[in-house]
Order: C-alpha cells, then sequence, then structure tokens
C-alpha cells in the first residue's frame, strides 16, 4: 500500500509454541517499541499456544505504540488498550497503513460468475490448495472451512482434519508445500515449482476436483520467473481434465510488488492470459474459491460467520 516498513523480523514457525515460549517475537517486539522510526507494529502468527498468546499479549498491552494483532486462525481477546485485532493478513496490512498515517484505497469485492457456468462435471465438488509456505496455506484453511466445512490439510486448523498421507488429497484439503517432509532435500517451493506442479497434475486427474486453489509469492530468494513454469502446467492440467470430460478452475494470488524482480502486474497478466481468477490477495482469494464451490450442486456451505462454540483461541 505504498507505506515502507522499518523492519521485517521473521520469528520462525514454532515460536509461540509452548515449548519455545514466543522468545523471538517478544525480543522483536522489544526492539521495535525501542526503534524511533517505528511507529506501528504488527504480529503476525498462526496457531500459537493460548498461554504463550496471552503472554505476548501481556506485553503488547505496554508497547506504548498502537499494534495490529493477526494470530491467523485464532480469536484473541479484545479491549487491550492499543491493540487492534484483525482476521486476515490484508486487513493487518490496511489496519497499519492506516495507523501509520496512510491511506487505504476503497475497492469493491471481486465476484465471480456460479459454479455452473465453468461447464463442472457431475462429481465435481472439491477444492484442492497447494501453497508455498504455511501462513497463506493457513489462512486460506480457516477462511475457506467458515463457507465449506471441514478442510483436511498436513497443517489442519482443527483437531481430527490432519491427512492420514500429506502426498493424498481427500475432499476439500489445503496443503502447504513448505512443510518438511516437502521441503527435505528440495529447494523450497517459493524457489522450485516442480513438486507443486507435479501435484497439480496429480490432482487434474481426480474426477472429483473442480478447482485448485494456489499461492504464488514474489521477492528476492523466489523463483525468477513463476509465470513462465506455471502457465504450461496450468494448460496441461486443464487439457487433462477436458480430455475426461470435465472442467479445472484456477483461483489464485499474488504476493509482492512491481519492484520485485519479478513484476507483480508482469506475473499477474500471464496468469489471468492463462484464464486464472486472481485475488488481491490471500484471502480474496480463497473467498472467490468458496463462492466457486458453493454455487455447485451438493456443496453445503455456511455463511461464512465463526460457528458457535469455536470461538477463542485455537488449540492448534
Amino acid at each position: 500500500m505504498g507505506r515502507g516498513i522499518s523492519q521485517a523480523i521473521g520469528t520462525g514457525s514454532r515460536d509461540l509454541n509452548e515449548a519455545v515460549g514466543a522468545i523471538t517475537m517478544l525480543d522483536a517486539l522489544e526492539a521495535l517499541v525501542r526503534d524511533r522510526s517505528t511507529r506501528v507494529i504488527v504480529l503476525l502468527f498462526r496457531s500459537p499456544s493460548p498461554r504463550v498468546a496471552e503472554r505476548v499479549l501481556a506485553r503488547v498491552s505496554q508497547a506504548r505504540k498502537p499494534v495490529v494483532i493477526n494470530f491467523v486462525g485464532s480469536t484473541v481477546r479484545a479491549g487491550l488498550a492499543g491493540i487492534h485485532l484483525v482476521d486476515t493478513l490484508d486487513e493487518a496490512a490496511a489496519e497499519a497503513t492506516l495507523l501509520a498515517g496512510g491511506s487505504v484505497p476503497e475497492l469493491q469485492p471481486k465476484e465471480v460468475v456460479a459454479g455452473q457456468e465453468y461447464g463442472f462435471a457431475r462429481g465435481q465438488l472439491y477444492l484442492r490448495g497447494l501453497f508455498s509456505g504455511g501462513t497463506l496455506s493457513y489462512e486460506s484453511t480457516y477462511l475457506l472451512r467458515r463457507r465449506l466445512g471441514p478442510i483436511y490439510s498436513n497443517t489442519p486448523v482443527r483437531r481430527g482434519l490432519r491427512l492420514a498421507n500429506p502426498w493424498q488429497s481427500h475432499g476439500h484439503t489445503t496443503i502447504d508445500m513448505g512443510a518438511d517432509e516437502f521441503t527435505r532435500g528440495r529447494p523450497h517451493p517459493m524457489i522450485d515449482y516442480r513438486l507443486r506442479i507435479e501435484r497439480m497434475m496429480q490432482e487434474a486427474t481426480d474426477p472429483s476436483v473442480a478447482l485448485i486453489l494456489f499461492d504464488v509469492v514474489l521477492g528476492y530468494g523466489s523463483h525468477p520467473d513463476p509465470s513462465e513454469v506455471l502457465v504450461p502446467a496450468l494448460e496441461k492440467a486443464r487439457e487433462t481434465a477436458k480430455k475426461d470430460g470435465r472442467n479445472l478452475v484456477f483461483v489464485a494470488s499474488v504476493c509482492g510488488t512491481d519492484r520485485d524482480p519479478q513484476q507483480l502486474s508482469r506475473q499477474q497478466s500471464a496468469l489471468e492470459r492463462a484464464g486464472v481468477i486472481l485475488g488481491r490477495s490471500n484471502a480474496e482469494a480463497a473467498r472467490l474459491a468458496a463462492s466457486v464451490l458453493c454455487s455447485l450442486e451438493g456443496n453445503v456451505c455456511h455463511n461464512g460467520r465463526e460457528r458457535a462454540g469455536e470461538r477463542g483461541l485455537s488449540e492448534g
């Protein structure tokens, strides 16, 4: 949103686990509180330990600077002075930008045509999400389950929904392909798309799959031109389904800016030309995917609100 950042500190995916106790996040928070160039602090983490999250919140309440918190997939208590709770990553960016004195453009939500208009065959009901990292995967799973119900994953948002075999999908499935089981002895999927493309082709042969959702992350340390390898793979997957009398819909989001070496607008244009439905954020892509599937006969969808009995900090 053009506002810029003073520092970005990665805590690691296990920092808010009970065994670690938010060591890195608490140290980072102290540093940002002292840093004069930091006017607003943003904390992001997926599925924290409830007790550790409360410890972080107690320190945040003493920060003397506005703090935006998105514990992805969890609901933390409200009412603490200076704490701004948000539900998604794009909401965190917008809230932080406003608190820092910037402006946020008002964007109309994107809409998609009804699922039947995509020419799905009978029995095509399910979504498969293939993500290069845990946070985007977890946020999508959290949002999708509000509309679609149970989402199976190698990093599930609720107990009982962990895939028995992460190499084999079941029902609605999201996969964090940056998890240990996919990266041992391999480059990270932000860099090397081969494993994700192989999984995409595997899902394309499943007659129950209607839609494939994925992310593209730009920047230094990512693939130099993701669309160059993705577009031929999407076309091949779509052709595989077509030979079997089916259609596949692809929905995606691209995380980056035009200052990234891969150039955000160039990647978006290439994917849109290939027929991909693009969300302006990971959250919007998840909502667009859910809208397509909820229009299909046979899918039972919900209104998108947090269901009764599921508020409070996630157990992970």
